[in-house]
């Protein structure tokens, strides 16, 4: 089987002598070209597209910057560090996994849709040049406004294809599932939830399945009074999520293999 991956490059200037050899596809002659000049050699980032690739790329990395992106999952108004899903995350990865060197940046904002994102795609993510792209959807994402399903598909492919082409992982979080009953009027925003699903398996992004796994829990405090935004408990939740599906607690054994103290002779 063949993987094919999306590359980013960072020039950095070099002067030396280069050959350069072409192939010819009808005859596999080989082209020599001798050229002395300052030229500029691309370094090359691999996208990674699976979990073991992920854990490889932050094991060899030194550092890497982390944007959150998409809906704050508070109500407009609220202040945005209030049990913020956010803050949690960055606790978990940078003092509970060590990641002290790593860079955390948030272009959130209340009700922020994907749409949005896409179209505000450079001054929402691109400037920062991140490695790794938290997209975070919230209620109003399943609440369809005109657009078709087949419309948001492409969108959502298109949004994907955006993060990757700028060098960066897509990692998409479905949103905590709130209080809702069982009744019809639901139909339409379970829909879009899957499609949701269907397109990030489609794609070469991480996907954490909070609804899922809200749902199959009856931790009602996770919620605020609100009914809407998290508490403190389902902020870590949120967090404590993120960090099992993408197996980030693999990252600890490396922690405590450095940490771990030589022996005494």
């Amino acid at each position: 089987m063949t993987r094919s991956f999306l590359y980013h490059s960072k020039s950095s200037l070099r002067r030396r002598r280069l050959v350069i050899q072409l192939t010819r596809p009808s005859d596999d002659v080989p082209l020599a070209a001798d050229c002395d000049e300052q030229i500029a050699v691309p370094e090359i980032r691999a996208v990674p597209a699976t979990v073991p690739e992920l854990l490889a790329m932050l094991r060899s990395a030194p550092s890497v910057t982390w944007l959150f992106t998409g809906d704050t999952l508070t109500l407009p108004g609220q202040p945005s560090e209030r049990n913020s899903h956010v803050s949690a995350l960055t606790h978990a990865i940078r003092d509970e996994l060590g990641r002290y060197d790593d860079a955390f940046i948030s272009s959130e904002a209340p009700r922020l849709r994907l749409r949005e994102l896409l179209d505000n795609f450079e001054q929402r993510i691109g400037r920062f040049a991140p490695h790794i792209v938290i997209v975070s959807c919230g209620v109003e994402e399943l609440r369809a406004t005109g657009e078709s399903s087949l419309a948001f598909e492409r969108m959502f492919h298109e949004l994907i294809e955006r993060i990757r082409g700028a060098g960066a992982v897509a990692v998409i979080n479905t949103p905590p599932r709130p209080e809702m009953g069982e009744g019809v009027e639901h139909a339409d925003e379970l829909i879009r939830l899957e499609a949701i699903r269907a397109c990030t398996a489609e794609s070469p992004a991480f996907l954490v399945d909070h609804w899922d796994h809200w749902e199959q829990s009856s931790e009602l405090h996770w919620l605020a009074a609100d009914g809407q935004s998290l508490s403190h408990s389902g902020a870590k939740a949120f967090a404590d999520e993120f960090v099992r599906e993408l197996q980030l607690d693999e990252l600890k054994h490396q922690i405590s293999e450095v940490d771990e103290p030589l022996p005494v002779e």
